[in-house]
């Protein structure tokens, strides 16, 4: 008998569930399948699409990183730039499919420096049409040659070079004919005595830029320095005196009193005649001639009674004073010489000393001498008794010594005469024999000393021969000869009858003074005026293009020989420019200064192309009698093609699309272009260049970037970060006008530019003509592109339609950095 299955229904059941379980599932799958597979691509293609349009913000934040970076390195200064930096994130893959967390494909960044990049740009200070025909050249300037700049401000231009002008006041002219006065210290400009002019003074010091005594014409201190002995009263009674000044003459001994004229038995005057001494100076001045006295009761009541005349005065002058260029001393007097014997109740003055000779200093870069300058002392005075005495006659008076003649200067022309002569010693007065006293003759004056005269000069002194030694100088153009002695009784004699005469001349001559001293010494003249603290000279523009119809000048270095004593200094500036007149040159004020040997090429204010060239040498001293000297001035060139500026690399992205249409991101030389590879490429972000129009003038703004560093190549990873670095910036032009300029772009997009160009140009108003220029379509451009790899960008211009150029080049350094995963 068989047994039923109660759980069997149960079972059938079970398996209808897992099997109606196993193909619900396989709808799901099939549903999520079918799904999945129309979802990704258009969910990819999203992001895709996304991400073509945010990359360019990537680019635009680059540029302006690049920018930030080059600003912050140039304000920084030089090598300072290092510490500056920025980075900038770069999306390389659009973003994923929501909760699967898949990436849609992404893409590849590139740098490439000048090695590897194939986008470089030049910009060149010529049109392509002009070529060179030469190598190089050099400019010169020399001091010698006194006309060759355009203009001058508080400076002259000496023999030895451009120094600041002293700061001297007006000028000084003394051209009368007659006789004119000046004493004192003055500060001029010129300082002038000629046209047969005799000026007169005791003591003159002259500062000046220039000194001239012409022909024919005096400055003339004779006399005019210490006084001469006179006679002087003591208590009624007539006495001699001796010079003044160190060196003064002495009166005869004779002149002592003996006994008082009012005492009995006292002291008396004795009045032998005898001659006063001369005054020294460098040397010793004479001796008076002696005389002899009769019985007389004031002198020791004896027959020729001898009696000394006046010693001459001391030197008072020495090695250490003459060298010294701050001393110059006037000359001494001479001596008054004795009175006359007493006869028949008259007695017989004695001649006055003669003054010593005043103090002459002249002071200035260049002095010319061709009249005469002179110090000499005065002669000794002959007796005041009318060339006569009816018995005895007085003695002659001491000759005065010669002063000084101090000349400090750069240049110094002695054409005339210096003198410092000593004063000649009177001669003795005449005596007469008519009467029954004893009749003497009076003794001469002794000579005066010669003075000083000495000249501190830079170069050798000149006359009207050329340069000349010191003993030419002392020969030709000096006189310090001691002045002569006096001959004893000198008269007319006009109330002396025939034998009247003393029998038996007792008197003597005066002795010749000693002579003075020429002293010449080279050394570094320093201007007492004080010097303009500042002052400049413009060279004329020199033309250093290479033929008549080219500019292709490329310039070197500038050098010049300057002296800088301490406290001074000379700033250079250098500017060109493409017009003779130096229209559209940098103003100076703008241009910044170069150093000694450095190349001019690299300021902002000098570009290549330019065929004409100045300078501008600015003088200053913070030490008022000082000032520097430019001898010379060099200025390097060759003629080539004047490139002004190049840059090159690039920054790249690639992208990997699996639906979005593909492209290429390129940053070059400031701006982006995006290239389809199915397509046209086209300026998608401008690069930093501006054309405009003023008036007649095309005006170019350019910032050139150059990018450096290593080439590197990233992919893989949703962004990578490019780090800018180093930065610097330049400027190469600042306005400079130029007749034509040529851009040349090296690259893999030339209708990119092309288009810019042609649509920025037509824009700004300038006409397209093809060379030779039609000008009167100017202001004119062309652009060439017949090469694959090449485009030429020609502005064309003139004197009458120029193009000024702004042109600043940024160098960064860029680092894409390796994203660690």
């Amino acid at each position: 008998m068989k047994k039923l299955k109660l759980w069997s229904g149960a079972e059938e059941e079970a398996q209808s569930v897992a099997l109606g379980f196993v193909i619900i599932m396989g709808i799901a799958i099939t549903t999520s399948v079918i799904l999945f597979s129309i979802q990704v691509p258009v969910q990819t293609s999203k992001f895709e699409f996304k991400h073509e349009q945010n990359i360019p913000n990537d680019f635009a934040r680059l540029s302006t990183a690049i920018d930030d970076v080059a600003l912050a390195g140039s304000a920084s200064g030089a090598g300072a730039g290092a510490g500056a930096f920025e980075t900038v994130v770069v999306g390389m893959k659009p973003g994923s499919i929501p909760q699967l967390g898949i990436f849609a494909s992404g893409g590849i960044l590139r740098f490439f420096n000048s090695s590897n990049s194939t986008e470089k740009f030049e910009c060149v200070a010529c049109s392509p049409e002009e070529k060179a025909t030469n190598l190089s050249g050099n400019y010169s300037w020399l001091w010698n040659n006194p006309y060759d700049y355009e203009n001058k401000s508080y400076v002259d231009i000496f023999a030895d070079g451009v120094r600041l002008q002293l700061e001297s006041g007006k000028n000084m002219i003394f051209n009368s004919s007659g006789d004119e006065y000046l004493s004192g210290e003055y500060w001029c400009n010129n300082f002038k005595v000629y046209n047969g002019t005799n000026l007169n003074t005791p003591w003159l010091y002259i500062h000046a830029k220039y000194i001239y005594v012409g022909p024919n014409s005096t400055i003339n201190a004779t006399g005019r320095g210490l006084a001469g002995g006179t006679t002087i009263p003591e208590w009624g009674t007539p006495m001699s005196a001796d010079g003044t000044g160190e060196g003064g003459g002495k009166i005869p001994t004779c002149r002592h009193p003996k006994v008082p004229w009012w005492v009995v038995g006292g002291e008396k005057y004795c009045y032998c005649g005898a001659g006063g001494g001369g005054a020294g100076h460098w040397g010793k001045g004479g001796k008076g001639g002696n005389s002899s006295t009769g019985p007389d009761p004031y002198c020791n009541d004896k027959d020729n009674t001898p009696h000394d005349g006046g010693d001459g005065g001391d030197s008072y002058e020495n090695d250490a004073t003459l060298k010294d260029i701050s001393v110059a001393y006037p000359g001494s007097g001479g001596a008054c010489g004795a009175w006359g014997q007493v006869a028949n109740g008259y007695i017989y003055e004695g001649g006055a000393g003669g003054d010593g000779g005043g103090v002459i200093i002249l002071d200035a870069p260049i002095i010319n001498i061709s009249g005469k300058v002179t110090v000499d002392g005065e002669d000794g005075h002959y007796s005041n008794d009318l060339d006569r005495a009816d018995d005895s006659a007085g003695g002659g008076g001491g000759g005065g010594s010669g002063g000084t003649i101090l000349i400090k200067g750069g240049k110094v022309t002695i054409i005339g005469t210096l003198s410092a002569r000593g004063g000649n010693g009177a001669n003795g007065a005449k005596a007469c024999d008519d009467s029954d006293t004893y009749d003497s003759n009076g003794g001469g004056g002794g000579g005066g000393s010669g003075g000083v005269i000495k000249v501190f000069n830079k170069t050798c002194l000149y006359d009207a021969e050329g340069p000349m030694n010191y003993t030419q100088f002392q020969e030709k153009h000096t006189n310090v000869s001691g002045g002569a002695g006096g001959i004893k009784g000198i008269g007319n004699g006009t109330y002396c009858g025939p034998g009247d005469a003393p029998p038996e001349d007792k008197a003597g001559n005066g002795s010749r003074g000693e002579d003075g001293i020429v002293y010449n010494q080279s050394y570094e003249y320093v201007e007492s005026i004080p010097h303009f603290p500042s002052g400049y000279i413009v060279s004329k523009p020199f033309d250093a293009g290479n033929n008549s119809t080219t500019s292709m000048v490329l310039y070197g270095n500038i050098s010049w020989n300057a002296t800088t004593p301490s406290g001074t200094f000379i700033i250079m500036k250098v500017r060109t420019s493409p017009n003779e007149d130096m229209s559209g040159a940098t103003p100076w004020h703008e241009c910044l200064p170069v150093k000694n040997g450095a190349d001019i090429s690299d300021l902002h204010s000098v570009s290549d192309g330019h065929r004409y060239v100045q300078w501008r040498a600015e003088l200053y001293t913070y030490e008022r009698s000082r000032t520097p000297v430019l001898h010379s001035v060099c200025i390097n060139y060759s003629w080539g093609k004047p490139v002004i500026a190049t840059c090159s690399g690039s920054i790249e992205f690639n992208s990997s699309y699996f639906y979005a249409p593909n492209f290429v991101l390129t940053y070059a030389h400031g701006g982006t272009i995006k290239s389809q590879r199915q397509g046209k490429s086209f300026m998608l972000l401008p690069p930093p260049i501006s054309i405009t129009r003023n008036g007649n003038t095309t005006d170019i703004s350019i910032t050139a970037v150059d990018l450096i560093g290593n080439t590197r190549f990233v992919s893989g990873l949703p962004t990578h970060t490019i780090k800018i670095t180093n930065g610097s910036s330049d400027l190469l032009a600042g306005g400079l006008e130029f007749n034509n300029i040529t851009l040349n772009f090296y690259t893999a997009h030339p209708e990119a530019w092309y288009d810019w160009f042609n649509k920025t140009c037509n824009d700004t108003g300038l006409n397209w003509s093809k060379p030779p220029v039609n000008w009167s379509k100017a202001p004119v451009y062309y652009i060439n592109d017949s090469a694959t790899d090449r485009l030429q960008v020609v502005f064309y211009g003139n004197e009458t339609y120029p193009i000024r150029l702004w042109l600043k080049r940024e160098r960064v350094e860029v680092k894409i950095e390796i994203e660690e995963i």
